[in-house]
């Protein structure tokens, strides 16, 4: 079966306890799910092998090299799980290579979230990306996405190109967020106006901020938005782009209506 199971163990892919013969148990390694046997005891177990925290029989040791799927040898002489990487479902700090669960009681991660904190992408762990909130110097690590399907249940691929909850209401998201209307939690919006300077998103009326770093000279509010729909809540003019992407757009009549570092472009202010 491959290093750190005494002897071989004999098992079968799963995905519940169901799927186990002669009463075994699912359990979800790094890389795929295994059934193994139940126990109460150590005298349940075969040699090699002991009852662990979780009632089932699993590899005795004493060093790390001798547990399977790169897990770690516990103190009390049992391999334990390995640690899983950013953006993993978790139960505890314990549970996460970045040593951090961001769980749902107390952040709304559905099914907890494998993070910890950084300063550059190199230090996230399963190609995470470190999302830092402006001016900040410490950040957090997140999963890299590019689509909704980057990412796993629960969970959308926002704006800053990360996995971040889904949501339908304002109730899924932990406390001070709001659902917005891309369908994931965000800070509460401010009170700019489309085409306002800004720093974050929570300074926008429309809920997002197109940063300087991106082009937009002193942050630019916008929002999302439907063409035709008047659904701009910073004030603007819902424009899209070649690609079909829209955003919401401060108007103008001549660049005196537009702020430092921008002109009216076909009334608009870019």
């Amino acid at each position: 079966m491959g290093v750190g199971f005494p002897s071989g163990h004999c098992t079968g892919a799963c995905n519940t306890d169901s799927d186990c013969a002669g009463g075994g148990v699912c359990i979800a390694l790094t890389t795929f799910n295994m059934c193994v046997a139940p126990c109460e005891t150590a005298d349940d177990c075969r040699d090699g092998y002991m009852c662990d925290t979780d009632d089932t029989c699993w590899p005795d040791c004493t060093g790390d090299a001798q547990c399977p799927e790169a897990g770690t040898c516990a103190d009390d002489g049992f391999c334990g799980a390995p640690a899983s990487p950013d953006g993993s479902a978790c139960a505890d700090d314990g549970d996460c290579t970045g040593e951090w669960c961001i769980s749902q009681a107390d952040y709304g991660f559905p099914g907890g979230y494998c993070s910890g904190f950084c300063g550059l992408d190199t230090e996230c762990t399963g190609g995470g990306t470190c999302y830092m909130e402006p001016g900040d110097t410490t950040g957090i690590c997140l999963t890299a996405c590019t689509t909704d399907s980057d990412c796993r249940g629960g969970y959308i691929c926002d704006a800053d190109n990360t996995c971040y909850p889904a949501c339908t209401s304002d109730a899924q998201c932990s406390d001070g967020y709001v659902c917005n209307a891309l369908g994931y939690c965000d800070p509460p919006a401010g009170d700019g106006a489309d085409g306002d300077a800004c720093t974050a998103d929570a300074d926008c009326a429309g809920g997002f901020c197109f940063s300087d770093a991106d082009g937009w000279p002193g942050g630019y509010c916008t929002g999302p938005c439907t063409p035709g729909a008047d659904d701009c809540a910073g004030g603007g003019y819902c424009d899209s782009d070649s690609e079909g992407n829209s955003a919401c757009i401060a108007e103008c009549g001549t660049t005196d209506d537009c702020r430092d570092g921008y002109v009216c472009s076909s009334g608009l202010c870019l």
